[in-house]
């Protein structure tokens, strides 16, 4: 296959940076060759849709990109325009065309295009694929090379996508269905099933996508790739764009603490808690997770991670103090903003709300030994006894605790 260098736009996490407004019925992304003329044209920089950046086109040698008919190379389900590749003969002719993502597939999103392809690139060893990119680096490879075999590779681990020759142009679909989960479906290319598998793709920022072509045998049009539609969708709110920042934790306890941070730029955020090693739990887009601060009445999601706080606010600072604990244990805490979609009544539509989850907000602190523990009540005089809790003045070597408020 060929993979050839391209310019990797930095991975952001918000809402996407458009150089238009949305078309009506496309989702968070979208452009499609039609918008493409001679007044606007397809080349290197351009970008006439929204919510991906411009096009880098590269080339080498006899090969180039253009907007034509797939009619012409006999594909079927492209319409009358989409965007097209050549490179003949062989002999180090390339072209490499790609974009980035304004914002990283989030979770429940979908990339989607279509790709046609009808003969194959001959007997020279040339490649037309297509790549799905993280961080400059490969994460899904689609290929065609020398025979009617289109292959998919994933984690250095390649199979046979469709082996069957056919003319019909494949719908390909990337939906991230969790943190560390791609499944792809693609449509064959004539009679027969859709491919369908899921791929671990640890908790990469997918940002970036790359089609290309190299070294046809000759220069049969019916070997041009061509593809259209690129959409992303995404139903639920756009996600937050800023993580909360600075965790602080005060009035600690053998039994409680509290904690407080500059929250980010989110309508609301959760806290989740967890008992002696970090949290692990990643919350769903289009789920809402009850809270309790009371540690040991908050629910168990799952291995120990407990929903301790919600709020719903833009407010510039937050704080919540979680009770329950146990005394001389570490607890581990991460916040996750989160983004709601209102009704017209300006309810929350909760299976549209979207969460944050690349670098939250996270941090860990233990709660003190409750051996001759003495807390204050208020603020008083030291040996008075209503200003301790259970009215008893501390001794001289006691463990004191004067929370914050309290001073």
């Amino acid at each position: 296959m060929l993979i050839l260098t391209l310019t990797n736009a930095t991975a952001q996490n918000g809402p996407p940076d458009v150089p238009g407004e949305p078309s009506e019925g496309f989702g968070q992304a979208f452009d499609e060759a039609a918008n493409y003329d001679s007044a606007n044209p397809w080349e290197d920089g351009s970008n006439a849709g929204f919510g991906f950046g411009p096009w880098e086109i590269i080339t080498g040698g006899s090969a180039g990109a253009f907007i034509g008919d797939p009619g012409e190379a006999e594909i079927d389900g492209l319409g009358t325009t989409a965007f097209g590749l050549f490179a003949n003969p062989i002999g180090d002719n390339f072209v490499n065309v790609g974009r980035s993502l304004s914002t990283p597939l989030p979770i429940g999103g979908t990339f989607s295009f279509l790709w046609g392809t009808n003969f194959t690139t001959g007997t020279g060893g040339g490649d037309k694929g297509f790549n799905l990119i993280v961080g400059g680096e490969e994460l899904i490879n689609v290929n065609q090379s020398s025979s009617d075999t289109i292959t998919i590779t994933a984690n250095s681990s390649s199979q046979n996508l469709f082996t069957a020759y056919g003319t019909d142009a494949m719908e390909f679909s990337f939906i991230r269905i969790s943190e560390t989960e791609l499944e792809v479906i693609v449509t064959p290319r004539g009679s027969g099933d859709n491919f369908e598998a899921t791929f671990d793709i640890g908790d990469s920022a997918i940002d970036f996508f790359q089609f290309y072509a190299s070294d046809f045998e000759n220069n049969d049009v019916r070997r041009q790739p061509y593809f259209d539609q690129l959409e992303v969708s995404f139903p639920f709110a756009d996600p937050p764009s800023q993580s909360a920042l600075n965790l602080i934790f005060s009035n600690i306890t053998d039994t409680s603490m509290r904690l407080s941070w500059t929250n980010g730029d989110g309508d609301g955020r959760i806290v989740v808690a967890r008992e002696g090693s970090p949290v692990t739990f990643i919350p769903a887009n289009g789920n809402e997770y009850p809270a309790d601060s009371d540690f040991t009445q908050a629910s168990d999601l799952d291995d120990g991670n407990k929903v301790v706080y919600e709020e719903v606010s833009n407010n510039p600072g937050d704080t919540f103090t979680v009770t329950g604990l146990s005394p001389n244990t570490t607890y581990y805490f991460r916040v996750y903003e989160f983004n709601r979609n209102l009704d017209g009544n300006d309810d929350e539509i909760v299976a549209e709300r979207s969460y944050r989850t690349f670098s939250p907000l996270e941090g860990s602190e233990t709660t003190l030994d409750d051996s001759d523990l003495f807390l204050s009540a208020g603020t008083g005089l030291w040996n008075a006894a209503s200003t301790w809790e259970n009215n008893q003045v501390p001794t001289q070597d006691a463990n004191v605790v004067i929370l914050d408020d309290h001073v």
